[in-house]
């Protein structure tokens, strides 16, 4: 770090975001500050069939599942897309609605699903020699003649080593419309495992947004694996604070009431996101970003280093038989 850093300089507290700093910069190598795990494709293609919870599923879909076993014919409901339905009819767990602006009918479905898929599986391995294996099921591109082994393989690459405990799968959807029933909510909020859920565009396909939203997600999966929660709590709060701005125009839209949050949530993974797309932001030409999200960023250097030890206590614990509990970045006022 230079002698003249200085987190509050005049040019950087202009700007209103952290992504219009991060859009400006050149691009940057990773893995260099932030170890990405060393992965081995293990079978890939498979059929499988991946099974949706009703809850998950309709948590996906935009609508609350507690609200939805209380509604009654006649009653209105709200999508969290933000358009209002009526209720016309109800039938076992089908819901037919109409929607009040439109006037368009669609239904709801209260059931479980169960979606074809491509299944592949991984061995992930970190510096330290540790490994494990994950799946990835892949329900986007289920066309035998495509070979998209290399995209999923760009995928799991893209995994920081210190986050190989934080999820058990990665699950890969077609990116959904806004309609009724249709809205694609945030997935870690519903799913009743720890996934990574992306959802990806099959007719404008960018790798670089594939990995950004690999790694939105992964912070929603640390605050998860930190927290019991996807809520980074009130240090997060504190550091957004402290720093006294945005991180993007979504963090500040989208929010989550009934999880107590006022933006944090989706603040947490988006500076997760940059984080690990420009490796901790720690380079001369990234240093804007870090000056900007300052204290955010000093969370996230200590909460990779929390990972790390994590990891090596656990191996240690499984061997000796013992249990290790600690704090986090996210546990620690400062």
């Amino acid at each position: 770090m230079s002698m003249d850093y200085n987190p509050r300089r005049p040019e950087v507290m202009k700007q209103r975001f952290a992504e219009d700093i991060y859009d400006s910069l050149p691009v940057v190598e990773t893995g260099v500050e932030i170890p990405r795990v060393s992965a081995t494709r293990l079978a890939s293609g498979k059929d499988a069939i991946l099974n949706i919870s009703s809850r998950e599923r309709l948590g996906r879909e935009g609508w609350d599942m507690d609200i939805l076993k209380l509604a009654q014919k006649g009653n209105l409901i709200f999508n969290r897309s933000g358009e209002v339905y009526e209720i016309l009819e109800i039938n076992k767990g089908i819901l037919r609605v109409k929607d009040r602006e439109t006037g368009t009918e669609s239904e709801i479905v209260a059931q479980p699903r169960n979606i074809k898929a491509k299944e592949y599986s991984y061995n992930l391995r970190n510096g330290s020699r540790h490994s494990r294996k994950i799946k990835v099921y892949d329900a986007a591109f289920k066309d035998d003649s495509l070979d998209t082994s290399g995209l999923i393989d760009s995928i799991v690459g893209s995994i920081p080593a210190q986050c190989m405990e934080i999820f058990d799968e990665i699950q890969i959807h077609p990116q959904n419309t806004d309609k009724a029933g249709n809205f694609k909510a945030e997935a870690s909020l519903f799913s009743d495992r720890k996934v990574l859920t992306l959802y990806i565009d099959q007719d404008n396909l960018s790798m670089k947004d594939v990995i950004e939203t690999t790694y939105h997600e992964i912070g929603h999966a640390i605050a998860r694996y930190l927290k019991g929660t996807i809520n980074p709590g009130e240090v997060w709060k504190h550091a957004m604070t402290a720093d006294g701005n945005n991180v993007s125009e979504y963090s500040v839209r989208t929010k989550y009431p009934k999880l107590h949050d006022a933006g944090e949530t989706e603040d947490f993974a988006d500076s997760v996101m940059m984080y690990l797309a420009t490796d901790g932001a720690k380079t001369t030409q990234t240093r804007t970003l870090r000056d900007f999200c300052n204290r955010r960023f000093q969370i996230l250097d200590q909460i990779f280093q929390d990972l790390s030890a994590r990891q090596n206590d656990s191996a240690v614990s499984k061997l000796a038989g013992r249990v290790l509990r600690q704090l986090s970045a996210l546990d620690k006022k400062s």
